[in-house]
């Protein structure tokens, strides 16, 4: 069998898997009482940065991961994405300030 058409079928299965997955969890986080509202609002931005900037690039890194020549560097897109998402503030959302206080490594 063809390798690209499995990782197309499976890039494609991965992404239903997680924007449903996605979707699920801001939802049901969302309505919650346990999520604050930084929360929130980090979880409704991710959830849109994905579905603007991710989930279209998808298919940009499929290809650059099956070609033999690209296939062990980083894709230039994925470097692209890592600038938007730290220009939205939505890179190394795990940072805690203390370890981060010139905000320069994380959101």
């Amino acid at each position: 069998e063809d390798p690209r058409r499995v990782m197309a079928a499976s890039a494609r299965g991965a992404r239903a898997l997680l924007a449903w997955r996605g979707g699920a969890v801001v939802r049901r986080l969302s309505s919650g009482p346990a999520m604050s509202p930084k929360a929130q609002h980090y979880a409704e931005k991710v959830t849109a940065f994905m579905h603007a900037h991710v989930y279209p690039a998808e298919a940009a890194i499929t290809q650059h991961a099956i070609d033999p020549l690209t296939k062990w560097t980083i894709p230039p897109v994925l470097e692209a994405l890592k600038g938007k998402a730290k220009a939205e503030g939505l890179w190394n959302l795990w940072l805690p300030p203390d370890l981060d206080k010139e905000g320069k490594h994380g959101a």
